[in-house]
């Protein structure tokens, strides 16, 4: 067994554990896609609130993990910051910065809302610049290996040979495929 093989036996087998000792924490949130047609107003606050939790989660490997409750009062909404570090220093302006711009833009035109989000993108992704290389590094070595097994399939359709593989491959085979489908037309 490899080190992510055994990693994430590691991370499951007690949640395996904790599922069938103590089924009584409730239903599992794991709709976490966003699908306007069926999302309910709790849905989407719940949604909100990971997705900007994730934004303030600046180092892959746990230490910077956060988690953001949002409390309604009459004189407006109050977000509770959780983490696992000190998050004043850090997290604290940048998730301030957030949520400023998203007040300021209540009003906003479409073109000004793009422009936003792509403002907000770019600053997340420079926050978490270590984290976000981590991830490059990790899909751009699986991409590596899929575009090996790719290149090895005699009829060029490697994607159903992929998916046999595993799980793991799901992301980076639609990928090698996608990659290797643009490079031939071109």
């Amino acid at each position: 067994m490899d080190n992510t093989e055994r990693l994430l036996h590691r991370f499951y087998e007690p949640l395996v554990l904790l599922r069938v000792l103590d089924p009584t924490r409730g239903a599992q949130n794991t709709g976490m896609v966003p699908d306007s047609r069926s999302d309910t107003s709790q849905d989407l606050r719940r949604k909100f609130l990971d997705q900007l939790s994730w934004t303030c989660d600046y180092k892959h490997g746990g230490d910077t993990v956060s988690a953001i409750a949002a409390e309604a009062n009459p004189q407006g909404t109050i977000f509770w910051l959780a983490a696992n570090v000190n998050p004043r220093q850090r997290v604290l302006p940048h998730l301030k910065w957030i949520l400023k711009q998203l007040e300021d833009s209540s009003s906003v035109s479409e073109e000004e809302t793009e422009e936003l989000g792509n403002k907000i993108t770019a600053r997340c992704i420079e926050f978490s610049k270590d984290k976000v290389k981590n991830y490059r590094q990790r899909l751009c070595f699986r991409v590596r290996g899929c575009v090996g097994i790719l290149a090895n399939q005699p009829d060029q359709q490697g994607l159903s040979h992929v998916l046999l593989q595993g799980p793991k491959f799901l992301l980076t085979a639609v990928v090698a495929d996608y990659w290797y489908l643009r490079c031939s037309t071109s």
